[in-house]
């Protein structure tokens, strides 16, 4: 979207971008690469309310700023299911743990 000229905002919840998939200098990287093609990354930002108003959405985060934008792409991510892993003994650490090799 940056490249056809959009404004682009990320908002995240959590204090980093990637918190549940990648390591924290990982999602730095990816962090800093995103603001240098000009978009705009705001962490730690929980959203209070969401309004369209006939072609603009209003986006309140809980710190008080708000966000407008023409369209808004919502993701809340995925939460892992871990019960049958852990029946079966596998050690689970924010998902099913793997070593170096990706061996659980």
């Amino acid at each position: 979207a940056r490249k056809l000229g959009a404004t682009v905002t990320v908002l995240e919840a959590q204090p980093r971008i990637l918190m549940r998939g990648v390591p924290s200098e990982i999602a730095e990287i990816i962090h800093k690469t995103h603001e240098a093609e000009g978009v705009k990354v705001l962490t730690g930002q929980g959203i209070t309310a969401i309004a369209d108003n006939g072609g603009e959405v209003r986006i309140a985060l809980a710190d008080g700023q708000e966000v407008v934008a023409d369209l808004a792409v919502i993701g809340i991510g995925a939460v892992p299911v871990t019960a049958l892993a852990a029946e079966a003994g596998l050690a689970i650490d924010n998902g099913i743990a793997v070593d170096d090799t990706l061996r659980s």
